[in-house]
């Protein structure tokens, strides 16, 4: 599908990340793990960087080890583990890690 030239969009309710943070978070957090990191990680990169606390609701695999975007119903939903888009087991535990820190509050 082509791609649109210009999108209508509120510009005081946009913001554009530079992939240079892209490829820091990929470098510094993820170590490489996966060909990219997810919009999860990156969003709780982000935060750290720009908030003073952090909560984290949502992330992570539910009891039968699958994981799930919050919005949809998937049972093939661990199946990205196979692709190597992202490593969420990694992700896992850097985010584990921060909670132990004290660095975010995580919520499972």
């Amino acid at each position: 599908m082509r791609v649109k030239d210009r999108v209508k969009a509120d510009k005081d309710k946009v913001l554009v990340v530079n992939p240079v943070f892209f490829n820091y978070v990929h470098d510094r957090w993820t170590n490489h793990h996966g060909r990219y990191p997810s919009t999860g990680m990156l969003a709780i990169i982000f935060a750290l960087h720009i908030c003073d606390q952090v909560s984290v609701f949502g992330y992570g695999a539910d009891k039968l080890g699958n994981w799930h975007h919050y919005w949809e119903d998937n049972r093939y939903a661990g199946a990205f583990r196979k692709t190597g888009v992202h490593s969420a087991d990694f992700e896992t535990k850097v985010i584990h890690t921060l909670a132990q820190e004290g660095k975010i509050k995580l919520y499972l």
